[in-house]
């Protein structure tokens, strides 16, 4: 009688086993039906606000920087290589899945000159303004300029060149014509 109980939990964890390794592969395999993983594009690179602001930079920053966008802040910063193991990796894990907008950095060396980032009304919220009280202490501390600037419909771009050369510390191309763009 014992064997029996034995068998029917032998059966029933073994059922529990098989399903549960199936439905976690699920989503992350390629299925034999189908030979496609799950996932597609996202077609764009930025968002709208993104590319608009982009080609604002493209005005008047000319070709002795660079401009990268959607950077990994662990791409720019470390955590300090004397911390203990464990404090390394929990100082990593929390910069190494946020981004950063753009990064300007010099075209000769492609050394950091400062980050400049869009904040739109998701950046409202406690949690985003929390998030970004921290990036830009981390900037801070590793003397990496950070501009913040409001996404907008329209920007003037005199104004936003004179931000950039004022808190990025760089020259910028003089673009004269005041020109204010506006988003479509």
């Amino acid at each position: 009688m014992d064997w029996i109980f034995l068998l029917i939990a032998f059966v029933i964890i073994a059922a529990a086993l098989a399903v549960g390794m199936r439905w976690g592969s699920r989503s992350e395999k390629v299925t034999p039906e189908t030979d496609r993983s799950p996932y597609q594009s996202r077609r764009y690179l930025f968002t709208q606000t993104e590319r608009y602001f982009l080609g604002i930079l493209d005005q008047f920053i000319d070709n002795r920087y660079r401009k990268f966008g959607k950077v990994r802040l662990a791409d720019i910063i470390q955590p300090q290589r004397e911390l203990s193991r464990d404090k390394w990796h929990g100082a990593f894990n929390r910069i190494k899945s946020r981004r950063l907008d753009f990064v300007i950095c010099k075209a000769s060396d492609l050394s950091i000159v400062g980050v400049v980032e869009i904040d739109d009304r998701a950046h409202d919220t406690l949690k985003r303004k929390d998030r970004n009280e921290f990036v830009d202490k981390v900037l801070q501390d590793a003397g990496i300029p950070v501009l913040r600037l409001p996404a907008k419909r329209g920007y003037v771009i005199g104004e936003i060149r004179e931000a950039v050369t004022k808190k990025l510390g760089i020259e910028v191309l003089d673009t004269t014509k005041e020109t204010t763009i506006r988003k479509t």
